[in-house]
């Protein structure tokens, strides 16, 4: 399981937020924007310091506030794609996704190969292009392997479909899926619900920084609140 229970103020804004999800598995952070779902996974990837919490990934404890225990960013094995790519310009495809094999601490476990990562992603014919001659969905699928080839137990994405066309979000969908079956855990954030309820098999759903609803898909569905503020009949109809 993953397990999180993270608490941090901001000046006038609070989070605390507290959920368990299912590892291996998808599960998508959703709620308005500044409910703080990217204060979240900036706090799971050890980006920012928590007030309070516990963050813990199956055995592994990375965040103990209660101990003193706060493991650095960079051991954490943990993968993070923002909604920007930030592809190194300079860098040809296969440079950019050579950058991320090559932050694999020594002595870590890998289990997903480079030629595998190219066949997963469908990356074979964009290894020599740069960034400038790439889509949307294709430097998004490039960034996704520059994460995965880091070895990461946690993948973390925020707004992955964020100016993809609908054919770029199935893609990026399939992919996602893809990902999942070879173990590895996923935690993203993404306002299109459709995407979301195609996807995830945990939602976790916040406002003004609290957890107010988690589930299924068909538990988040069924609940009031949710489908009042949040999802509107379109989406509780999906």
């Amino acid at each position: 399981m993953l397990r999180v229970q993270l608490c941090k103020r901001r000046g006038d804004f609070t989070l605390d937020v507290d959920f368990v999800a299912p590892v291996p598995g998808v599960t998508a952070l959703f709620g308005r924007s500044g409910c703080g779902k990217s204060t979240l996974i900036s706090l799971i990837a050890g980006l920012m310091t928590a007030d309070t919490g516990r963050v813990q990934i199956g055995d592994d404890t990375l965040l103990d506030t209660d101990r003193g225990l706060d493991v650095d960013a960079r051991h954490r094995r943990i993968g993070m794609v923002f909604q920007d790519p930030r592809l190194f310009p300079h860098l040809s495809v296969l440079g950019n996704l050579q950058y991320g094999a090559r932050r694999v601490p020594r002595g870590t476990p890998a289990p997903i190969g480079f030629d595998d990562v190219v066949s997963l992603l469908g990356l074979g014919g964009l290894t020599g292009r740069r960034p400038h001659e790439l889509s949307g969905g294709e430097k998004q699928r490039v960034a996704l392997g520059r994460a995965l080839l880091a070895q990461p137990r946690l993948l973390l994405l925020d707004e992955p479909a964020a100016g993809l066309n609908p054919d770029e979000t199935q893609a990026l969908a399939d992919t996602i899926l893809r990902i999942r079956e070879r173990g590895i855990t996923v935690l993203l954030i993404e306002h299109d619900m459709s995407l979301v309820m195609r996807i995830a098999q945990h939602i976790v759903v916040l406002d003004f920084g609290r957890k107010i609803a988690e589930g299924t898909p068909e538990q988040i569905k069924a609940h009031p609140d949710v489908i009042a503020a949040y999802l509107g009949t379109e989406a509780a109809h999906a």
